[in-house]
C-alpha cells in the first residue's frame, strides 16, 4: 500500500470510530509531524461535515440510481438519443455511510475537529515564522513547543502561542510574524517565548539580543517584551533589548516605547536615539545612545588591488591586473613581496601629497570585495603573509588604515566561488570582523558593504558598533535618516540617488557627514563648486592612492580652495 493510501485508510477508519492503539498513535504522529497529513485530514473533516447533511438514507449496500438526460448527452458526447438509468454501486468507505453510522460517531467527529483546529488548523494559530536562520555551526538552537515536543531550529519552522526558543552559540535568526508586518532579530545564545492574548503578542526575553520592527498595533492591543529586569511596550517603532544576568538594555531607533521596571509602575518613554538601563535592586537609568565623533575630515585613500575574474593560474586574484605576476612558487612570492613594499612606497608618496588622513583596503582578501578579514589566510594567503608590514609601514608614516567588512556571512559555493548570505543580526558577526582587524593592524576605518535586512536596519548596526566600540569610523553603503548618528553613508554623486542627503541630514545633526567615492576627471572639473561647498561642510572625499593620477591633484585642489 502507498504512503498517502495507508493515510487515507487511517483517516477512514478515525471518522469511522474504529481507529485505536498502535494504528491511532501513527495518525497522530503524522498529523503533527506532515504539514500534508494535517491538510488532508482536515478535508477529510470537511467532508463528513457536509455529508451529514446529505438526504441518502439507504444501506451501504444499496445500489444508487442515477437519471441521465438523452438530450444533454446528445449535446455534449453524441453517443445515446434517450433517457437511460445507470446502475452503480455506492462505496462502502466512510463518506457512504447510512446516516446512522454518521450520528454514531458525532462525539468523536467534534472531538477531532477541535483537536484539529487547535493542533493542525493550517496557519490559524501560527504568530511567526524563522524567515532567516544563520548558524555557522550546525547547530542551529531548538524549538521547544507548547505541546512538550522539541526540535531543532531550521528555516520556515512556525512558532504557536507558548512557543520557547533558543539560538545557539553564533546563531542568528530571524522571525516574521504572519498577522502583521513585524519582525523579530534573534541573536547568538537568545532565549525567548512567544505566545499571544487579547491584549497582543507577548515575547519573554530570558536571555540574548532581540531587535524588533514592529508594525503600527491599536491602542487596546500591543507588542510587549519582558524581562527579569523590565517590560517593554510599544505600539510601533524599531528598537533592540538585550539582557544578561541582573541587567537589562532597550535602545530605540525610530518612534517610541514605554519601558516599566520589574516590580514598579514607574515608566519611561523612550525616543529615537535614546537608550536605558534597567537593574536590579536600583532605578531607572535614561540616557542618549553615544553618537560618532570624528573630526578629521582630511581626504581619505582607497587601495583597490585586485582584477575581477583574472583566471591566471599563478596569479588567480588578479594582483596588480598583470598577469605575469606570480604567487605560486618560492621566486615568484619574494617577487611578490617586493612589489607590493615597492607600491606602499609610492602610496606613501601620494597620501603625503594629497594631505590624506589614511587609507582603506577594498579588496585585501582578493576580488569580490569579500569583506571578512578574519579569512584572510585563507582566502588569499600570499597578502597575508605581507599585509601586517604593510599596514604597519602606513601606520608608522602616521595615517588611519581600514578595511572593508560586509554584513553578511562569506560563503564558498561547489564551483570554488563565494557567496553572501544575508544574516538576520549581523552585529555580532560585523563586531567580531572589526575587533579582529583592530587588534592585527590597528585599523579604524571600515566601509560597510550589505544591508541589515528587514528587523535590523544599518542604522542599529552601526549605533551598536559605535556603543561598543568607540574612535572608529563606520562608512555604511546604505543608509537611512538617522544612519548619520553614528556613521558617514558612502555617496557617489556622479550616480543618481533618491535617498537623503549630507544636506539633509546635517539640518537636524550638524556634524553629519559624507564619505564621498572616487570620482572621474571629468566630473571634478565640471562640478568644482559644488564639491567645494560639500568638502566646506564636512564631507570626506576620497581618491585613488595606489598611483598618482590628475584626480589626486584635483582633490587636493578643492581641499585649498573649501579650506573645511
Amino acid at each position: 500500500m502507498s504512503d498517502r493510501g495507508l493515510l487515507l485508510e487511517l483517516v477512514d477508519d478515525y471518522l469511522a470510530g474504529t481507529l485505536s492503539g498502535e494504528r491511532l498513535a501513527t495518525l497522530e504522529r503524522r498529523l503533527r509531524a506532515e504539514p500534508d497529513s494535517c491538510r488532508r485530514f482536515w478535508v477529510a473533516l470537511q467532508h463528513e461535515i457536509l455529508l451529514r447533511q446529505y438526504p441518502y438514507s439507504g444501506s451501504a449496500e444499496q445500489p444508487l440510481t442515477v437519471k441521465t438526460d438523452s438530450k444533454k448527452n446528445a449535446k455534449e458526447n453524441t453517443t445515446t438519443d434517450e433517457s437511460t438509468d445507470a446502475t452503480v454501486s455506492a462505496p462502502s468507505a466512510w463518506w457512504s455511510r447510512p446516516r446512522w453510522a454518521l450520528a454514531s460517531c458525532a462525539a468523536l467527529l467534534v472531538i477531532a475537529v477541535s483537536w484539529a483546529l487547535l493542533h493542525h488548523g493550517g496557519d490559524a494559530d501560527v504568530l511567526a515564522r524563522v524567515a532567516q536562520l544563520h548558524a555557522p555551526t550546525g547547530d542551529a538552537g531548538l524549538l521547544h513547543h507548547a505541546d512538550q515536543r522539541t526540535e531543532p531550529l531550521r528555516s520556515d519552522l512556525v512558532l504557536r502561542s507558548g512557543d520557547r526558543l533558543s539560538t545557539a552559540l553564533g546563531t542568528s535568526l530571524e522571525l516574521r510574524f504572519t498577522r502583521e508586518d513585524t519582525v523579530l532579530g534573534l541573536g547568538s545564545q537568545t532565549t525567548m517565548t512567544l505566545s499571544a492574548g487579547p491584549e497582543g503578542v507577548r515575547v519573554q526575553l530570558e536571555s540574548g539580543t532581540l531587535t524588533a520592527a514592529v508594525a503600527h498595533q491599536t491602542a487596546d492591543r500591543q507588542v510587549a517584551i519582558t524581562t527579569p529586569q523590565a517590560t517593554v511596550a510599544v505600539i510601533g517603532t524599531r528598537f533592540t533589548v538585550m539582557t544578561a544576568g541582573d541587567r537589562t538594555s532597550v535602545e530605540v531607533d525610530d518612534g517610541r516605547v514605554r519601558i516599566t521596571s520589574a516590580g514598579t509602575t514607574t515608566s519611561q518613554e523612550l525616543g529615537p536615539g535614546q537608550a536605558a538601563l534597567a537593574e536590579t535592586g536600583k532605578p531607572l537609568a535614561i540616557a542618549r545612545v553615544p553618537e560618532l565623533r570624528w573630526d578629521d575630515r582630511r581626504p581619505l585613500g582607497v587601495m583597490m588591488l585586485c582584477r575581477e575574474k583574472a583566471g591566471w593560474p599563478n596569479n588567480p586574484r588578479g594582483w596588480f591586473g598583470d598577469a605575469k605576476v606570480d604567487v605560486m612558487s618560492p621566486s615568484g612570492l619574494a617577487a611578490f613581496h617586493r612589489r607590493v613594499d615597492a607600491l606602499i612606497d609610492s602610496t606613501l608618496a601620494n597620501l603625503r601629497e594629497v594631505g590624506a588622513q589614511g587609507v582603506v583596503f577594498w579588496d585585501l582578501e582578493g576580488p569580490g570585495y569579500l569583506g571578512d578579514p578574519r579569512r584572510l589566510a585563507t582566502l588569499a594567503p600570499e597578502m597575508d603573509v605581507v599585509a601586517d608590514r604593510m599596514m604597519a609601514r602606513l601606520r608608522a608614516a602616521g595615517f588611519a588604515v581600514g578595511v572593508v567588512v560586509r554584513t553578511e556571512s562569506l560563503v564558498a559555493t561547489p564551483t570554488g566561488g563565494w557567496s553572501f548570505r544575508p544574516l538576520a543580526d549581523p552585529v555580532h558577526d560585523v563586531q567580531a570582523k572589526i575587533a579582529y582587524a583592530q587588534k592585527r593592524w590597528g585599523a579604524t576605518i571600515f566601509p560597510l558593504l550589505g544591508d541589515g535586512g528587514n528587523a535590523l536596519t544599518m542604522t542599529t548596526i552601526c549605533r551598536r558598533i559605535t556603543a561598543a566600540s568607540p574612535g572608529v569610523l563606520l562608512i555604511p553603503t546604505g543608509a537611512d535618516a538617522d544612519t548619520w548618528r553614528w556613521g558617514a553613508p558612502w555617496t557617489n554623486p556622479a550616480q543618481s540617488s533618491t535617498g537623503i542627503t549630507a544636506d539633509t541630514a546635517r539640518q537636524t545633526l550638524p556634524g553629519a557627514f559624507t564619505v564621498i567615492a572616487p570620482l572621474e576627471g571629468p566630473y571634478l572639473t565640471q562640478h568644482r563648486d559644488a564639491l567645494v561647498k560639500s568638502v566646506a561642510a564636512g564631507d570626506v572625499m576620497t581618491f585613488r592612492a595606489w598611483s598618482g593620477n590628475p584626480e589626486q591633484r584635483a582633490v587636493k585642489a578643492i581641499y585649498a580652495e573649501a579650506k573645511p
